[in-house]
């Protein structure tokens, strides 16, 4: 991990230990905030502020939410952070960005990045609480 100031601002993607290279990348902090989270609340919201940041959430764009990946992260630990404007703003660009669409192979309606959100989030909610992932039909 790369510090400054402080505060993190990249983590190692790759490390090549034979020529003792490291390739950092401010984006490489964006995937473990759930794993620093509940050790390390300071590191945590660092690299999710940095991804807000990347997305342009905390000025007037919206830069880099089309990649799902990222977008799908970002709005899972957003939750944890943020319950106003951040937030908001990014299930606004969500909900333009990526819509319910047909699948190529079903021909059947797909759900959005949000309602996949909701559901996968159900089914561990359920889980945790020791109920099947469906309900009975």
């Amino acid at each position: 991990m790369t510090w400054s100031e402080g505060r993190p601002v990249a983590m190692d993607l790759y490390y090549d230990p034979v020529v003792d290279e490291h390739v950092p990348s401010p984006l490489g902090l964006i995937a473990p905030v759930w794993y620093l989270a509940p050790q390390r609340p300071d590191v945590a919201r660092s690299a999710w502020e940095l991804a807000v940041s990347v997305a342009g959430l905390d000025g007037d764009s919206t830069v880099g939410l089309e990649d799902p990946g990222f977008a799908s992260l970002l709005a899972l630990q957003t939750g944890e952070f943020d319950d106003g404007r951040i937030r908001r703003r990014l299930w606004e660009a969500l909900d333009d960005l990526h819509e319910p669409t047909r699948g190529v192979s079903t021909g059947r309606l797909e759900p959005d990045l949000r309602t996949a959100f909701r559901r996968a989030l159900h089914g561990a909610h359920r889980l945790r609480r020791g109920l099947p992932r469906r309900r009975p039909q």
